[in-house]
């Protein structure tokens, strides 16, 4: 699309300036999705039907934000999901370029705080910290990455089983909070440690407390945070023998989803910042302050 934009700008200079003049003459310096879709609507019934503005409308269609300091304008365009681009025209010169998403979000940042060399822009890198080789590829795919990743996961145990049921006690071993031994205390267990301790636990009512049979628990090696109660911790003993006997991405799933993995969320509100005009920063904020309170006393009660 941008290669048809550039086309399109150097057989039509004289309809794209105009459209620029137009983005321009409503004197605001971001315009948003849906501002760009009611000017490029708004221009297209003013201009008339001599040029064939296809190519600025579907162009427009995917066009999500736009940042105007004269001469330039910067575009974030949208192609598909998860998908970027970032481009640059200048009003007299109609010469589109493309950009780097540090370049045009610190264009986008000095609209808000005027230029000034000596000041750092604030860059946040949000990237994938891991050196991965494999990355989702298919937009169907977006949501789904704990997924995948636990297939994957069960692939290379399945691929080498004694390297992976060793990773996996490894990690038992030293999973912690706060420097408390979560799952084992001290060498992690084998498989016949697993089993021995399963029938112990069958032998027990499946409603008895962890504190009730802890002294035996730890004096076999492992820690809370198999479960609260007896069964609790037979079942998610019996997951983790089913990982390690015959691994797959559900069976993967379904045992760490019984680890205490989480021990602190942040909770961010910006109710109150982001409303309608002329309201931002106004301090009519204090019932979603008690609304968000009171969910994080009911989320710490259910974890």
């Amino acid at each position: 699309m941008p290669d048809h934009l550039r086309r399109c700008i150097n057989q039509n200079p004289h309809c794209v300036a105009g459209l620029l003049r137009h983005l321009f003459n409503l004197q605001r310096p971001f315009l948003l999705f849906t501002d760009l879709q009611e000017t490029i609507d708004d221009f297209a019934a003013d201009y008339g039907s001599d040029v064939d503005l296809a190519v600025l409308q579907a162009f427009f269609s995917r066009l999500q934000e736009a940042v105007l300091a004269e001469p330039w304008i910067y575009l974030a365009w949208r192609p598909g999901p998860g998908r970027w681009t970032y481009l640059r025209l200048h009003r007299e010169q109609l010469q589109l370029e493309t950009l780097t998403p540090g370049d045009y979000l610190a264009f986008k940042e000095r609209q808000v705080l005027p230029a000034n060399d000596q000041e750092p822009i604030l860059t946040v890198d949000f990237e994938d910290f891991r050196a991965a080789p494999y990355h989702l590829q298919d937009e169907d795919t977006i949501g789904q990455g704990l997924i995948y990743m636990n297939r994957r996961l069960a692939g290379q145990l399945f691929g080498n089983i004694k390297t992976g049921r060793q990773s996996i006690l490894d990690f038992l071993a030293v999973h912690k909070l706060n420097g408390q031994s979560l799952m084992v205390h001290g060498q992690p267990p084998d498989f016949e440690d697993l089993r021995q301790t399963v029938q112990y636990l069958a032998t027990l009512p499946k409603t008895k407390p962890w504190m009730e049979f802890a002294a035996e628990m730890t004096r076999r090696g492992f820690a809370p945070g198999w479960g609260d109660t007896a069964g609790r911790v037979r079942e998610t003993m019996r997951l983790l023998m089913d990982v390690l006997d015959a691994p797959s991405g559900e069976s993967l799933q379904a045992f760490i989803d019984r680890i205490p993995m989480i021990s602190k969320i942040l909770i961010v509100s910006i109710h109150g910042w982001f409303a309608q005009d002329k309201v931002l920063g106004r301090p009519d904020t204090g019932g979603q302050v008690v609304y968000i309170l009171d969910q994080a006393r009911a989320l710490e009660q259910e974890m």
